[in-house]
C-alpha cells in the first residue's frame, strides 16, 4: 500500500474518532488543562479551587466504576487494584505548601507534575475508551484496564487530598497577602 494511502486512511480514522467523540471530553480536557497550566507557576489559592480537579477526577473515577458492564466482583477488582496503585502514588507525590489560615489561601510552588497527571490519567482514559471502540473484540479487556484508571485516579487524588489536608491543618499560618515574597516564609 503506498504511503499516502495509509496516510489518508489513518487521517479518516482520527477523524472519525473525533467526531465520534462528546464534545462535552473537550471542553473537559481543555479545563483541566487549563488549571493544571496554572500550577507551573508558584500561586496562593484558596483550598476550594485546589480541590477542583481533584474533585473531578475522584468523581470520575467512580463514575468509571458504575458504568462498566461485567461482573461486580471484576469491577471491585479492578477498580480497588487501580486505587491502591494510585493511592501509593498519591502519598508519594512531593507537596510544598504554605498556608495563611486568615485568607484561607494555600501557596504552592510551580510544578510540571499536576499538568503531567492530567494529560497521563484523561490520556490513559481517552486512548483505552478509543481502543474499545474500535476494537470490539477487546472491548472487555480494554474496559476493564479503564476500570483500573478510574480507579488509580480516585484513588490518587483521594490521597493526594488526604495529605493537602493534613498539611493545611498542620502548617503554621503565614501571610500570603499579594506582593510578599512567600519564599522568606518560614
Amino acid at each position: 500500500m503506498p504511503v499516502k494511502g495509509l496516510a489518508w486512511e489513518v487521517l479518516e480514522v482520527v477523524l472519525q474518532v473525533i467526531d465520534g467523540t462528546p464534545k462535552w471530553v473537550f471542553f473537559l480536557l481543555g479545563y483541566l488543562l487549563w488549571q493544571a497550566s496554572k500550577r507551573l507557576r508558584p500561586n496562593a489559592r484558596s483550598l476550594y479551587r485546589i480541590m477542583i480537579t481533584p474533585g473531578l477526577f475522584i468523581f470520575w473515577g467512580l463514575v468509571g466504576l458504575s458504568e462498566r458492564p461485567g461482573g461486580l466482583a471484576e469491577l471491585l477488582a479492578c477498580w480497588t487494584a487501580g486505587a491502591l496503585v494510585g493511592g501509593l502514588l498519591g502519598v508519594a507525590t512531593p507537596m510544598e505548601i504554605r498556608v495563611d489560615s486568615q485568607r484561607r489561601l494555600v501557596w504552592m510552588p510551580g510544578s510540571i507534575i499536576p499538568l503531567l497527571r492530567v494529560v497521563l490519567i484523561f490520556g490513559a482514559h481517552y486512548a483505552l475508551n478509543v481502543a474499545a471502540a474500535l476494537w470490539p473484540a477487546g472491548r472487555q479487556h480494554l474496559l476493564s484496564m479503564d476500570t483500573a484508571v478510574s480507579g488509580a485516579s480516585a484513588g490518587y487524588f483521594l490521597a493526594w487530598a488526604k495529605l493537602l489536608f493534613a498539611r493545611y491543618r498542620s502548617a503554621p499560618s503565614v501571610d500570603l497577602s499579594p506582593g510578599l515574597s512567600v519564599s522568606s516564609a518560614p
